[in-house]
């Protein structure tokens, strides 16, 4: 009686598994390619510096400084501000700002 019992708990619990796993990788497969695609576009356009210069945390010469870029960087352009005056930029592994007059974009 206890294996009978134990064989259709299983059996329960298995097509539970199974019906949960038939939802969640599609869902999940489609998780992870919507966060590649999205990371692939945000990283538009390339550029580079036109001297050395300091990228900072945030839009101004009031936030610290994340690295001093030399002049050539070849940096990824994310987008800038209003007036194209700061924009958001990486470089190797930091990601910040920098004034737009010393960005040259790539064409």
């Amino acid at each position: 009686m206890t294996s009978v019992f134990l064989t259709v708990v299983v059996q329960k619990y298995e097509f539970g598994l199974d019906r949960i796993m038939r939802i969640f990788v599609p869902f999940l497969a489609a998780t992870f390619f919507l966060a590649f695609s999205l990371s692939a576009a945000l990283a538009e356009t390339q550029a580079h510096t036109t001297t050395s210069v300091h990228m900072r945390a945030g839009p101004g010469t009031n936030y610290p400084v994340v690295a001093t870029l030399p002049q050539d960087a070849t940096i990824e352009l994310y987008g800038c501000q209003p007036g194209y005056t700061w924009c958001d930029v990486s470089w190797n592994s930091a990601r910040g700002w920098i004034a737009s007059n010393y960005i040259l974009v790539d064409s």
